[in-house]
């Protein structure tokens, strides 16, 4: 039934029409179902005191209780919404703590995340520069050994190419090279006989001294005791020390010699 039909009915049915009009869909559905369920009572031609009739009456009890219901509807429909609205909030509320607690959940996973990254990136490059490291360190003792085995090579075989070129020349000159006198004033001449009986057989620079220690008498040798190792190995240094040590200078040799003349 149309909006227009209902208003219609209820203003026939003795509703008064500007109350009807003011009614939307829903209260004139309302209002026309009362009106079924309860139709007006009849109209009687007897007045009530004031000069209103029974009917009147009638119609003024079921308008306000039709007000009553309207409000009290309006009432609960207006808690109806209060309590959907708090409902609603509510929800919104709960989900919107939800998702936070969701979203800083997954931010202290990434960051969890992130720093366990971090520890195992430090971890790697502390195991990369402690393996970088520890390469450099056997590739530096591999060099020394590699080094330290090199000059052990070639001081054997210096050591074993002198100790044959000593043998060498020390079985060539044994026939040739007398030991030296007591008398240190036959060094001079001693130190001049070997000299050039060294060149005569072209002995190499390095081996001189060592060719000639051999055939110093014991006080010379017990001298040469206090020369350093790099000093006993330069003849000259070996001769030098042994005419200081016996005080025989030029002068003292010409001396001894003027004097053996006039003898």
């Amino acid at each position: 039934m149309s909006t227009k039909r209902l208003r219609a009915k209820l203003t026939k049915a003795g509703y008064d029409e500007d109350e009807v009009f003011e009614m939307d869909r829903g209260e004139l559905l309302s209002t026309y179902a009362e009106y079924l369920l309860s139709p007006p009572i009849p109209k009687s031609p007897e007045k009530a005191e004031g000069g209103v009739s029974a009917e009147e009456l009638e119609l003024k009890r079921q308008k306000e209780e039709r007000l009553q219901r309207e409000e009290e509807r309006l009432q609960r429909e207006e808690e109806r919404r209060k309590q959907e609205f708090e409902f609603q909030k509510e929800k919104q509320e709960k989900e919107e703590e939800r998702r936070q607690g969701e979203l800083e959940m997954r931010r202290q996973e990434r960051e969890e995340d992130l720093d366990r990254q971090r520890q195992r990136d430090e971890l790697e490059l502390q195991r990369r520069e402690e393996n970088q490291r520890r390469d450099r360190e056997n590739d530096i003792r591999e060099m020394e050994l590699q080094r330290q085995r090199a000059t052990d090579e070639a001081e054997r075989k210096r050591q074993e190419s002198m100790a044959g070129q000593t043998r060498f020349y020390g079985e060539a000159l044994t026939h040739s090279v007398p030991k030296i006198g007591l008398d240190p004033f036959e060094f001079p001449s001693y130190f001049a006989s070997v000299e050039n009986l060294f060149s005569l057989y072209e002995v190499p620079p390095q081996l001189l001294s060592k060719l000639l220690i051999p055939m110093l008498n014991e006080r010379s040798k017990s001298l040469l005791a206090k020369l350093p190792k790099e000093r006993l190995d330069k003849y000259a240094e070996v001769r030098d020390y042994l005419l200081r040590e016996f005080k025989l200078t030029a002068e003292q040799y010409r001396e001894r010699f003027r004097t053996a003349v006039k003898v």
